[in-house]
């Protein structure tokens, strides 16, 4: 019987030297933009990751940098600011970034000119620059 255990163990252990390594699971994980959820944009919050994003049309320029509203699946506001000098060609709208997602929360808040604004939570793609 121990000859027997021995023999399975040397031809186990031949078999598992001759197969290919087991996946290293290091594969990105791409997130769609357009859909986090609260849960996850806060557990990616100040993390660079990998997101799916579809550019609405309209570009706005802030300190150098484009700034573009996102299409998302609910109300939160959906924001990505490109790395200072980044271009972003018009076939574009919809593409693979790599970004650092911050959770943005703003409290209800009146303007001097007496505007009043309402509370929001917001996430941004920060420092984007298109990977795919």
């Amino acid at each position: 019987m121990k000859n027997t255990t021995a023999l399975l163990l040397a031809l186990a252990t031949s078999a598992l030297a001759d197969a290919p390594p087991p996946p290293s699971g290091e594969t990105e994980r791409i997130h769609d933009f357009a859909s986090v959820s609260l849960s996850e944009a806060s557990h990616l919050h100040g993390r660079r990751a990998l997101f799916r994003i579809k550019l609405n049309k309209e570009a706005d320029s802030e300190a150098g940098r484009l700034v573009y509203d996102c299409v998302g699946k609910d109300d939160t506001d959906r924001t990505v600011w490109f790395i200072s000098g980044y271009e972003v060609a018009d076939e574009w709208e919809e593409m693979i970034v790599e970004a650092t997602l911050r959770v943005v929360h703003r409290e209800p808040w009146t303007a001097p000119d007496g505007m009043r604004l309402e509370a929001f939570i917001g996430y941004w793609l920060e420092d984007a620059r298109r990977c795919r």
